[in-house]
């Protein structure tokens, strides 16, 4: 006998639970990292540090031998410094940092999966799976950084406006906005093309453009008034980031820029993009194709050759998502009319992707794998676990500080200094009065009678940076060291830098080989005597000579002064 309605609908429900299981027991994989996020370099570390250091009225206490590194992660990234200022008093600044992750998180999630639902009226299943498959998605989770809470509230802003383009939600919608901003200034590029064509979806033309017009003067007046309260404007932070644009001196790099698109997207869903915008087409609806598509493309068009690292894009997840929803139901239909070529050359390019082995790695904010989703996020657990050890290595350095002495910190990288800094700062260290040849490329922090003197050998912001090393470890570091006669002297730098300064070293890293391969080595402290810092001296010499060029280290300091109030 044929089953009847009611087994059939039985069977149904069964098939919906084990689906939703299945999603459920996805989503817990591929996003457990996420819950214990970690630093991903300096300029997360500066983020908290400038937080913690503005709660306590003492901006210019971060690194006051190059100011001009406050301006530009203070001011291009205002908001979530304010954001750990506020919350640091009660969970600690990495907690902070930690609440604006998952916060940033958990809204980026249900904004998303709420446009792509009204974009395209695909499954919750299908929109579940479509941003757990998006590498760039999850992985953006997995470390600290601003991308993630700007993107939270700019896709808050987003979903509130489509659901409801009133007066009231303007004004919301418009504060959310200004504030993701301040976060991260790129996402006014979002703001500037979706708002006006999602309000052009549920109104007519001029009163989109009321509503648009209204959220944008509540976007500039938020924007102001955070700057403002930080002494500061929006022309100082863009000002601040065209210099550093202008000091690092980094070429635009097209390869890079679509290499970056592949692993935020994944292999297959460069399939189902393709499929999706077909699937618009052919249903003619120019509106939702032009937010889903062209959004994107705006975005890229603008950032081409400059899109440096994979959760830039992670903004643009409902648009990305809706074409791959689109897809996949597009996919489905074809199953449905006993067409299962497609569908199932894509599904088996799924499976390959997934449980492949890991391979394409690249450090690019983490180790992202082109392919083997699924090993690759073993890697990703590794590369978090490696971060901790730096940061314990770190604290075991600080533990060296006698009491009533000094102790003298050399750095050789970004990442060394600012995680020394940040550590200090969270342990009570304060900032105290040090000899000139000191307070040039460093600071002097002191806590219950311990010194610690910090010195950045690295030249931040300048790619000259090998020609400059000597010089500020010769006129500056040297001369310091003979100044304040520390109890010990120890580097931090990371073992694959110790192994270019010292040889190659006979120790074990303790990382997957491959990781290796795609990442930096882990940060190591090493006591310097005379004969290490003798060796020290002649490896940055040897750099200089290689690196060519007539450079100045006074000149290249000079060129990282303060260039607003916020960080006098």
């Amino acid at each position: 006998m044929p089953p009847s309605r009611l087994e059939l609908l039985g069977s149904a429900k069964a098939r919906a639970a084990l689906l939703w299981l299945l999603l459920l027991a996805a989503a817990v994989f591929f996003l457990w990292p996420a819950l214990r996020p970690v630093h991903v370099e300096g300029f997360s570390a500066s983020i908290v540090a400038l937080g913690l250091h503005m709660s306590q009225g003492a901006v210019r206490d971060f690194m006051p031998f190059a100011p001009f590194n406050a301006d530009y992660f203070g001011l291009t990234k205002l908001g979530a410094v304010d954001g750990v200022a506020a919350l640091s008093p009660f969970v600690g600044g990495e907690g902070a940092m930690r609440v604006e992750m998952w916060a940033g998180a958990a809204l980026c999630l249900g904004a998303s999966a709420w446009l792509i639902r009204r974009w395209t009226d695909a499954s919750w299943l299908i929109i579940g799976a479509v941003l757990l498959f998006f590498p760039g998605v999850a992985e953006s989770f997995f470390f600290f950084n601003d991308n993630v809470p700007a993107a939270g509230l700019m896709l808050l802003a987003l979903a509130l406006w489509a659901w409801r383009p009133s007066l009231p939600i303007a004004v919301l919608a418009g504060a959310l906005i200004g504030y993701a901003v301040a976060i991260r200034t790129d996402t006014v590029l979002v703001a500037a093309t979706a708002m006006p064509l999602v309000a052009l979806e549920t109104r007519g033309l001029w009163r989109a453009t009321l509503m648009t017009a209204v959220a944008g003067v509540v976007a500039i007046v938020v924007l102001v008034a955070l700057f403002a309260l930080a002494h500061a404007t929006p022309i100082d932070a863009l000002r601040a980031g065209v210099i550093a644009v202008k000091l690092w001196d980094r070429p635009s790099d097209f390869v890079r820029h679509a290499l970056i698109v592949i692993y935020f997207l994944g292999a297959p869903a460069l399939l189902l993009l393709f499929i999706g915008t077909v699937g618009f087409v052919q249903e003619r609806h120019w509106l939702r194709l032009a937010l889903a598509a062209g959004v994107p493309l705006f975005v890229n068009l603008v950032l081409m050759g400059k899109m440096w690292e994979v959760r830039q894009l992670l903004v643009l997840s409902p648009f990305l998502g809706a074409l791959a929803a689109k897809g996949i139901g597009f996919l489905i239909a074809s199953l449905r009319d006993q067409r299962p070529v497609a569908p199932l050359f894509v599904a088996g390019i799924t499976i390959a992707w997934l449980f492949s082995p890991a391979a394409g790695i690249v450090a690019s904010d983490g180790p992202r794998a082109l392919s083997g989703r699924v090993a690759g996020l073993l890697l990703w657990n590794e590369w978090q676990q490696s971060v901790r050890s730096d940061f314990q290595h770190i604290d075991d350095a600080v533990a060296l500080a006698p009491p009533n002495g000094v102790l003298a910190v050399l750095t050789d990288g970004w990442n060394d200094d600012r995680y020394l800094h940040l550590e200090l700062v969270k342990q009570g260290f304060r900032r105290s009065p040090s000899p000139q040849p000191c307070s040039a490329i460093g600071e002097a922090m002191t806590a219950n009678g311990r010194t610690v003197v910090e010195l950045s050998i690295r030249q931040t912001f300048l790619p000259t940076f090998p020609a400059l090393d000597g010089q500020r470890f010769e006129h500056y570091a040297m001369p310091c060291l003979a100044a304040i006669h520390p109890a010990r002297t120890i580097l931090l730098a990371d073992s694959e830098r110790l192994d270019e300064i010292y040889g190659k070293a006979d120790r074990e890293r303790g990382l997957d080989p491959r990781l290796v391969k795609a990442t930096r080595g882990r940060i190591i402290a090493v006591p310097l005597d005379n004969a290490a810092l003798g060796v020290l001296d002649q490896a940055y010499r040897k750099e200089a000579q290689a690196f060519g060029g007539q450079f100045s280290a006074e000149n290249a300091m000079a060129m990282t002064q303060s260039q607003t109030e916020f960080s006098r």
